[in-house]
Parts: C-alpha cells; structure tokens; sequence
C-alpha cells in the first residue's frame, strides 16, 4: 500500500508504513513491481464490478495497475 489518496483534494497520505514490499523484495532477490495507492474509487468500482483501469482510467490506482502490468510483461517477454 502507498498511502491514502484523498477523493476531495487529491493530497496523498501514507497510513501505514511504507516502503515494506521494496524492502521485502530486495531482501528476496525479486523484483518489485509497484504500488498501489488505497482510493475509494477502487472498491467503488470493484463493487460495480468495473475494474478501476476502465472505470476511471485517470486515477492514480489506475496508473498504479497499469504500470504493475507493463513491468509483469516486460518481464515475461524476458524469459
């Protein structure tokens, strides 16, 4: 989790601690492929059953997602 993105201003705030997959990550040699900021946007969307990269393709969580799957595919590419 990368922190708390506020729906009325926009202002990220990090709710839990962060840096914990990073680290995880490097101390099991693997790669890390990103973060996902918490938005309500998301269980929004996963409650209409849209996934939040069609529903609100703009949103940081959306971004976050997309960037996720480009490095899952450049790594499969890879191998």
């Amino acid at each position: 989790m990368s922190g708390f993105i506020c729906p009325h201003c926009g202002e990220r705030t990090d709710i839990f601690k962060s840096g914990g997959g990073e680290a995880a990550a490097k101390e099991l040699n693997m790669q890390f492929l990103g973060k996902v900021p918490i938005e309500p946007g998301v269980g929004i969307s996963g409650d209409k059953g849209m996934p939040i990269v069609i529903d609100d393709p703009d949103s940081e969580s959306a971004k976050a997602f997309e960037r996720i799957a480009d490095r899952v595919i450049k790594t499969v590419e890879m191998k």
